[in-house]
């Protein structure tokens, strides 16, 4: 009889089959069990819990906004002064290249649904003149992690074809970039005149500036995307700076060029050093690579280091430079 008990037919259409709808039983027969051990005024609790969990996430669902995420890239180097359209709306790089648009749920449900969409690029010169009018440039979604696939300028661009009545592409209309071509009105006022180029490199250290100018993953690091970096001084870590303040999480491809706006700030004591630079990946598994090397003592010298998962850094080390009214992050 025990063995009757326990046979089960797998092709009852009232039995589901498969590894996963088998793990969601297990995982809701352990809930229903601990939740009648609970005593009462505990089930109570635990019921408006579990409730609001369900609230929350339907409002979720059906009013909420959805951030996405994604990178555009000048050659190997982070796009600046770009930006992107959804719609009728713009969304700007950040000094990492990285942009961030908000999309309503019927968008994203949709986007989610075509699986791949057409996004324009517009990057403008410092001077307020169009540098980059390309695209659209066909870009797919991630779902895990709410992030677009890579935008390449360098990369040829999406043929401008007409939007068929039907069609849910977020593709902009013709006219979308009209208003770069429209001439300023006699009452606008002027443009304010461009930041000077010396003034953008000015980078606050209190001490030397270890700069890193380029960076070429190794095999066992290319799927490291999204990184960030610190340097181990002995004492204590400090981070990766960016024009003075803390560069934050950076994204990766196989060569990135960062030139000579990140940069560590090192005490003048510190050359002819042991130090290491670490960078860590994000993520739930994660991942690092040590760079290991002496502190040069002479100034402007590339040199190339390599990490403990064949990536290479090309580093540099600048003299200490103050700018009045800015004050180095250490």
């Amino acid at each position: 009889m025990a063995n009757e008990d326990t046979q089960v037919d797998v092709h009852s259409p009232n039995v589901p089959a498969g590894p996963v709808p088998n793990l969601l039983n297990r995982i809701l027969d352990f809930l229903f069990d601990r939740f009648n051990r609970l005593p009462s005024p505990l089930r109570a609790v635990a019921y408006f819990i579990f409730l609001g969990f369900f609230c929350a996430t339907a409002w979720r669902l059906v009013a909420g906004q959805y951030v996405l995420h994604g990178v555009i890239w000048d050659g190997d180097s982070y796009a600046t002064a770009c930006e992107i359209r959804l719609r009728s709306d713009y969304f700007s790089v950040n000094s990492n290249g990285m942009y961030y648009a908000i999309l309503s749920p019927t968008q994203y449900y949709r986007f989610a649904a075509l699986g791949e969409t057409e996004l324009p690029v517009t990057c403008r010169t410092p001077d307020g003149n169009v540098k980059h009018a390309r695209g659209p440039f066909k870009v797919t979604l991630n779902l895990w992690d709410d992030e677009f696939a890579d935008i390449h300028l360098d990369a040829p661009a999406a043929g401008h074809k007409a939007t068929t009545a039907g069609s849910v592409s977020f593709s902009l209309i013709s006219s979308a970039y009209a208003q770069d071509r429209q001439q300023p009105s006699p009452r606008q006022s002027p443009s304010p005149p461009p930041v000077p180029t010396s003034a953008c490199s000015r980078l606050p250290s209190s001490g030397d500036r270890l700069v890193i100018e380029r960076i070429t993953l190794g095999r066992l690091a290319e799927e490291m995307r999204e990184v960030e970096f610190e340097i181990d001084l002995g004492k204590k870590d400090r981070p990766l700076l960016l024009q003075g303040d803390e560069a934050g999480k950076l994204r990766l491809k196989r060569t990135v060029a960062f030139g000579d706006r990140y940069y560590f700030d090192v005490p003048q004591d510190k050359r002819g050093k042991r130090v290491s630079v670490g960078m860590e990946a994000s993520g739930f598994f994660g991942n690092e690579e040590t760079f290991k090397f002496r502190v040069p003592t002479v100034y402007n010298k590339p040199f190339i280091v390599k990490g403990s998962q064949g990536s290479t850094l090309i580093l540099r080390l600048a003299p200490q430079e103050k700018v009045p009214g800015i004050s180095a992050k250490n």
